[in-house]
This record gives C-alpha cells, structure tokens and sequence, in this order.
C-alpha cells in the first residue's frame, strides 16, 4: 500500500450543502462551512481531554478541505 496525500475533488455546492453543521461528542466539537470554493474543517479537542491525556495532542485546527487552499491553524481549546 502506498500512503499519498488524496487528490482534492472539485467543489460541488449541491453536495457540500449535506454535510455542512455543528457535530460533536464527548471527546471533540467539529464545525464543516464552505466559503463557496472549499469546505473548511474546524476541529476541537474538548478542554478536559486535552487536560486527561498524558501526551501531547495536535492544536486546535481549522483545515480546508482543498489541497489547493492554505491550511491555517489556530489556537489550541
């Protein structure tokens, strides 16, 4: 098996409009929004967890979907 970065589908705004929320459970909060372009990933890692564990966990990000689209990150919650 060969492990590769995915290639980015185009944006379908049809199919990006069903899958766009608020998700979240014990462990993490997860926002999809769309700038129209892209889909934007923002991820939370809930504060008694990031607390609990005994390694360190990946920042607080918000990632856009496309391969093509600068991915910034944001403070770790």
């Amino acid at each position: 098996m060969i492990d590769r970065d995915p290639e980015p589908l185009p944006h379908d705004a049809e199919r990006a409009g069903e899958v766009l929320g608020d998700f979240a459970n014990d462990v993490m909060a997860l926002t999809i929004t769309t700038d129209g372009r892209a889909l934007t990933l923002d991820v939370r890692i809930e504060p008694e967890i990031r607390a609990a564990s005994d390694t360190d966990l990946p920042p607080t990000s918000r990632r856009p979907t496309s391969a093509s689209s600068p991915v910034t990150r944001t403070s770790a919650s």
